[in-house]
Parts: C-alpha cells; sequence; structure tokens
C-alpha cells in the first residue's frame, strides 16, 4: 500500500511538473536561468541557514520553557536532518518524526519532544496562515481563481482537523470506550503524555508570545527570500507583491499531493507570478532556485544526520551505564 502510495505521489509529481514546463517553455525558462544575477544568487543562498537559525532558536526557546536542555549546535543540526527526511517522504512533516525521535532518545522525555516540535510548528503555522488568509481576503481577485481557493481552504480544514484531534481529550476517551484494546491503549497513552507536555504550554504566555515573535520574523524573511530570488532573475520584481503572495505559495507547498510539494508549488509560483504581470518563466525561476538551496540544506542534512545519531546513540548508553 505504501509503495502504490508513494507511486501515486510520483506520478502526480511528474505530471504538475510536465505541464507547468510545457506552460512556460523550455526555452523561455532557459532565457530566464541565463539571465540570473550571480550577487543575488549568493544572498539568497545565506538567507537559507538564517531562517533556519531563527527556527533553531524558537525551538530552543521551547525546550528550555519545559526543562529540557539541549546544546544549539544538536538542535541546528538536528533540524538540517529534519530536511533531509522531508524530500524523501510525500509531506512537509516527515522529517519532523525523525527530529522527534532523535531529541526524545536525547532527552528521554518523547512526549516532550513531539510537544515541542509540534508548538515550533504551530506558532509559525498560524502566523503563516493568518498572512495568508489576510492576501487573499485584501486581493479578491485571487479568490477568483477556483484551483488555488480551493488549495488554500484544504490546508485550512486539515490543520483545524489536526488541532482537533490533538487538542479534544474527548475524542480519545470515545476511541477507548468504542475500540478496548491493550494494543490501542499502549498508544492512547503516549499520546496523553503528549497533551499534558502540550497543555502545559498554556501556563507559560510570555514563552508563547516570544515564539509567535520568532515566527513573525521568520515570515518576514521568507518573504524577504522569495523576492531575492525572483529578483536574481528579473530586476523589476515588486517587493509589495510579493509579500502578497508568499505567503499563499508556503501555504500551497503543504498540500500533500505530491513529494515536498514538488509541481504542486512551481504551479502556484508560475500562476501567482503571472497575477502580478511578471513572466511566468520567473516565477518557475525563482522556485527552481529555492528547489536548489534547499537540496544544499538536503546534503548537509545527510551529513549530519550520522552525527546526530551517534550522538543520540551515546547519551541513551551512557544514561543506561548510569
Amino acid at each position: 500500500m505504501k509503495r502504490l502510495r508513494s507511486l501515486v505521489f510520483l506520478a502526480i509529481t511528474l505530471l504538475l511538473l510536465a505541464l507547468v514546463l510545457r506552460q512556460v517553455g523550455i526555452n523561455e525558462l532557459l532565457a530566464t536561468l541565463r539571465q540570473a544575477d550571480p550577487l543575488l544568487v549568493i544572498v539568497a543562498v545565506l538567507l537559507s541557514p538564517l531562517l533556519i537559525l531563527i527556527s533553531v532558536i524558537k525551538w530552543q526557546l521551547l525546550l528550555r520553557s519545559q526543562g529540557d536542555e539541549v546544546s544549539f549546535w544538536f538542535l541546528f543540526r538536528l533540524y538540517y536532518v529534519g530536511y533531509f527526511f522531508n524530500n524523501f517522504l510525500p509531506s512537509t512533516v516527515g522529517g519532523d518524526v525523525v527530529r522527534v525521535y532523535e531529541l526524545g532518545n536525547r532527552t528521554r522525555d518523547p512526549a516532550g519532544a513531539l510537544a515541542s516540535v509540534f508548538m515550533e510548528r504551530l506558532t509559525g503555522f498560524v502566523v503563516l496562515l493568518l498572512l495568508a488568509i489576510l492576501a487573499l481576503l485584501g486581493n479578491l481577485t485571487l479568490i477568483q481563481d477556483t484551483a488555488l481557493t480551493l488549495a488554500v481552504l484544504a490546508v485550512v480544514v486539515m490543520f483545524a482537523g489536526v488541532l482537533w484531534v490533538i487538542f479534544d481529550r474527548r475524542l480519545l476517551d470515545w476511541m477507548e470506550r468504542v475500540l478496548p484494546s491493550s494494543l490501542l491503549k499502549k498508544y492512547t497513552a503516549k499520546f496523553r503524555k503528549f497533551q499534558t507536555s502540550l497543555y502545559a504550554y498554556k501556563d507559560r504566555r510570555r514563552v508563547l508570545a516570544v515564539a509567535f515573535a520568532w515566527s513573525v520574523l521568520y515570515h518576514v524573511l521568507s518573504i524577504l527570500n522569495v523576492y531575492v530570488c525572483a529578483r536574481a532573475f528579473y530586476p523589476a520584481t515588486p517587493l509589495l507583491g510579493i509579500a502578497i503572495i508568499a505567503p499563499i505559495l508556503s501555504v500551497v507547498g503543504m498540500l500533500p499531493f505530491s513529494f515536498n510539494g514538488v509541481g504542486v508549488q512551481e504551479w502556484a509560483f508560475v500562476l501567482l507570478f503571472q497575477w502580478l504581470g511578471l513572466p511566468p518563466s520567473v516565477g518557475l525561476s525563482a522556485i527552481f532556485l529555492i528547489r536548489a538551496k534547499t537540496l544544499i540544506i538536503v546534503l548537509l542534512g545527510g551529513l549530519f544526520y550520522p552525527t546526530v545519531r551517534l550522538k543520540a546513540k551515546n547519551t541513551v548508553t551512557s544514561s543506561a551505564a548510569d
């Protein structure tokens, strides 16, 4: 079943890429790529570790608030490892599973590790979703595109569903009553520990406020990232226009219909760059540059993974010896 699903995602990814390339044209794309400004490409590449840096600062803040002291360098490498696994799974959260697992090995608190990763993602996604909704409501012509509107609504519905499953304890109570089994209770017991760790953040309002502030800064730099990537190929790229479409591009890229949003985001970039009056080849070139930067992160994540696992194993072994 998993192999079939992977084949379906691969087929969708290739089909979307083929359709986008057909719409833009290979010759137009190559002509735009040849116009790249080397200096701006370098600036774009340097923005990627800065974005990860902000995410790690927020993650460490959340961990410290629950009493877990983990070195910044370990979290920084582990974040890169998350990117590595994201590119081999049909979603943008596959790497988070690895982050939770390795962090849980280190802290010996799997529930707390899961809660910290979830809150790190949640604070960022709430800010992103608000920016995307404001962009759509402030530019009603975008809503006229049915596919784009449905894509954003699909992400909103999935987000609401995840929050309901995680925060509503009544659902877990109902499952235990209707499906009584020792195996189920084993997993629900672990999930309740996660909920307890998660609910504890309600009393850490200052920490949450700072986390949301870091999330705002992250998305401001994300907008700048898209702007620099686009301006590297088209000097007349409007910053305000990119500020409007960048959050929507990020939200659409979260649809779990292809591997790491490949194909879906390319379609969204071409569509929204055209809405700004820019050549579609500029939108496709910008996302290709973003993909190239991600590839660098993925390669580093692959290099970091053995050291992260070794550190986690050593931590568990030494703890057992004590």
